[in-house]
């Protein structure tokens, strides 16, 4: 696991902080990490195509909106150094924020966006995203992120991928926490089978002379081949 470990605020509250977890196998493709800062971290792996993943922390919906701002130019500085032929989304982040389904996220657990949406929204449209998680259409068990502990739920967590790679993305829901992480947040997991296109080969044996005619007329021999 790496992470960026959170801080406290001046309500001795904890603040920001975000990690990217690794499998044995994703842990050996990993060629380069990095903390932006406390709110944004930035993994790519190797492969074809190569991987690249942010995982980031928005500031809540009750931040000052200068913090959000600021929260969102850093990201996008980091979303514009993504190559475009890389599998990135790979944005999995805690966004504070609600997408809803009148502003074009059809399955959206919300109905209303609110300002951090809003700000979420534009940088999606912005950069040519496209929002994962309100892209199927699910069960609302299978939607919300996130229960507060006045019990009432909403859908933080969103799963975002460039556009470009749009066909390789297959599914995204929210499952259940693990009991022995005690969060509440769930988890949400996307299913991604990169779509990729076959480079077109030229046959380096292929020949513009049709050479057969050399073995079948006598004529045409005679007249190449030395007597």
């Amino acid at each position: 696991m790496i992470t960026c470990s959170t801080w406290k605020n001046t309500v001795n509250a904890a603040t920001g902080g975000t990690r990217i977890l690794f499998s044995p196998q994703a842990y050996n493709a990993l060629t380069s990490a990095e903390m932006i800062t406390s709110r944004i971290m930035i993994a790519t792996f190797n492969g074809n195509p190569q991987t690249t993943i942010i995982s980031c922390y928005s500031p809540t919906n009750i931040s000052d909106e200068t913090e959000v701002k600021k929260f969102y130019q850093e990201l996008i500085s980091v979303t514009k150094q993504v190559s475009k032929h890389n599998l990135s989304h790979k944005l999995r982040c805690d966004f504070n924020g609600h997408l809803g389904q009148l502003d074009g996220f059809k399955y959206a657990y919300h109905i209303q966006t609110n300002r951090n949406g809003s700000m979420l929204k534009d940088y999606i449209n912005e950069n040519n995203l496209l929002c994962l998680t309100t892209k199927y259409q699910k069960r609302t068990g299978q939607l919300w992120t996130h229960k507060s502990p006045n019990r009432s739920k909403a859908q933080l967590d969103y799963e975002i991928i460039n556009r470009k790679w749009k066909n390789s993305a297959k599914n995204c829901r929210a499952f259940n926490s693990f009991v022995s992480v005690a969060s509440d947040h769930r988890v949400v997991s996307t299913q991604i089978r990169p779509s990729l296109r076959e480079n077109k080969k030229k046959n380096s044996n292929t020949s513009p002379y049709d050479w057969t005619h050399l073995k079948d007329n006598p004529e045409i021999r005679n007249t190449l081949l030395p007597e």
